[in-house]
């Protein structure tokens, strides 16, 4: 059977951890239940989190071995326009729309990168191509 390097069978990621208190909830919780936690995804985008914010919970993951990974913003559901009213405004809302975004979403990475951030949810299949 195939395993991680450490032996692991599995691994466990905690989506929509939003920000650091969040973040030390979760490590404190798998702590009391003797959980471990290998990763944990912040699903409102890099964007809407302070350079301090972001600082911090690279210094968790650090500190707990847990990987950190930011969705990528800004998306179309963050956007202004009509996309609320739409039909199809569940399978647009993570697409980018436009050079502008895209160029957005790339500083958004940037931005991340500088504080330690290596793993990125990418929502906008176009995006991939840059």
């Amino acid at each position: 059977m195939r395993t991680y390097d450490d032996g692991g069978h599995f691994r466990i990621e905690v989506p929509s951890i939003e920000g650091p208190r969040v973040f030390e909830a979760l490590l404190n919780s798998a702590r009391n239940l003797g959980v471990t936690v290998n990763r944990i995804s912040q699903g409102s985008g890099g964007m809407l989190l302070l350079k301090s914010e972001i600082r911090e919970m690279v210094k968790l993951g650090a500190e707990n071995n847990v990987e950190v990974c930011l969705f990528v913003g800004p998306r179309a559901g963050y956007d202004v326009g009509l996309l609320a009213h739409t039909t199809s405004k569940f399978s647009a809302y993570s697409s980018l729309r436009g050079n502008e975004q895209i160029n957005s979403a790339l500083a958004d990475v940037e931005r991340a990168v500088e504080f330690g951030i290596r793993g990125f949810l990418i929502g906008d299949i176009g995006l991939l191509t840059v």
